[in-house]
């Protein structure tokens, strides 16, 4: 009875001997976890040089949007200086167009005829001048006078008279023209309207006149004297008499 007791142990003690390749993991899988890891290895490395291209082109557009911002300073001064050279040929420009007409006045509110007949602005002018008492021979040193616009508008009845620009042939008589007209406008209406003498002056004087009259009328409503000197600077005149010139504080601010 013994010896089948002794086989029974054998048996068992043959089924306990295991290898070391039966403990470890099934070879397919083995050689999935290699291919895996190659896999991974490979991915890693097309990432890497894809952020060393990345980090290559990042550096690339940083020099070129540093240079683009050189470029961008050097046009702004060029700019800038531009602006300034086209803003000193525009006041040249300007100058020499003033200059041409300092011999000529503009004269504002005197009566057109209500009918559509053309317009003696010869004889218009004349009897201005014998209203405002210079003598007749002034005409002989009028070159040209002229309503502004030529074309009167449709509703010309309604509508203000057009100004007359007259022109002479020397600045003497216009400034002889000029302060007889300052002192008989003053008082008087010429045919039952208050007419205005004025500089004939470029457009763009009398838009930086215009954006000064705010400030004028204040000063006038003030009780002071204000006036402009050419091209379009605001001066008045305070109780001591003495001119005054209106700074950037008081165009802003108002005058005090």
């Amino acid at each position: 009875m013994a010896a089948p007791t002794s086989m029974t142990n054998t048996g068992a003690s043959r089924k306990l001997l295991v290898s070391d390749e039966d403990l470890g993991p099934p070879k397919w899988f083995v050689d999935y976890e290699k291919r895996l890891d190659e896999r991974l290895e490979s991915l890693l490395t097309q990432v890497t040089v894809r952020i060393e291209g990345l980090n290559s082109k990042v550096n690339e557009h940083e020099d070129r949007f540093k240079q683009m911002e050189f470029d961008f300073h050097d046009l702004k001064n060029e700019l800038k200086n531009l602006k300034g050279e086209k803003d000193f040929l525009l006041d040249k420009v300007d100058d020499l167009e003033n200059r041409s007409r300092r011999n000529n006045l503009v004269f504002y509110g005197v009566s057109e005829q209500l009918s559509r007949e053309p317009e003696d602005c010869n004889k218009t002018v004349l009897e201005l001048m014998e209203f405002v008492g210079v003598e007749s021979g002034i005409m002989n040193d009028i070159s040209r006078c002229h309503r502004t616009p030529t074309q009167r508008s449709t509703d010309f009845r309604e509508s203000r008279p057009r100004m007359i620009h007259v022109g002479f042939s020397s600045f003497l008589a216009r400034e002889r023209v000029r302060k007889a007209c300052l002192t008989k406008f003053k008082s008087t209406e010429f045919k039952g309207r208050k007419v205005f003498v004025s500089d004939d002056l470029s457009k763009r004087v009398l838009l930086r006149r215009k954006e000064k009259m705010t400030v004028f009328k204040k000063l006038k409503e003030d009780g002071k004297k204000p006036f402009f000197t050419y091209p379009a600077n605001l001066k008045y005149r305070d109780d001591n008499g003495r001119v005054v010139d209106v700074g950037l504080k008081e165009l802003f601010t108002g005058p005090m």
